[in-house]
């Protein structure tokens, strides 16, 4: 979508960017703010098969690799000033949304090698 699409649609960042840590720890205050609730797109999340283990752990790798590619095209002026909305954190400039990303990646890539 182009950027000028992005900054009608979602207006652009009034704030400075939060550091990685700060994210990290507004994201858990929101994810016990909402405990019990589910969102729409997890709602028929089934638990993969042990099976799979390896296929979704190469995928989380290359969807890793195509995200460093794109984040690469993107000015350091647009990463802080264009803003995303994530549906428990709310608007978010794209450099904090990209954070959230490695955070939430590496979270679930533990739990699937722990887990499984």
């Amino acid at each position: 979508m182009p950027k000028f699409l992005l900054r009608y649609k979602f207006g652009k960042a009034n704030r400075p960017v939060r550091n990685y840590e700060a994210i990290v720890q507004r994201y858990q205050e929101r994810l016990e703010d909402a405990k019990g609730r589910t969102f729409k797109g997890s709602e028929n999340m089934k638990v993969p098969a042990f099976s799979e283990k390896e296929y979704i752990l190469n995928r989380i790798q290359t969807e890793q690799k195509k995200l460093q590619h794109k984040t690469k095209t993107i000015s350091y002026k647009n990463l802080d000033t264009l803003i995303l909305p994530h549906p428990l954190m709310g608007k978010m400039p794209v450099r904090e949304i990209i954070m959230w990303t490695a955070h939430h990646v590496e979270h679930h890539t533990e739990t699937l090698k722990a887990k499984y």
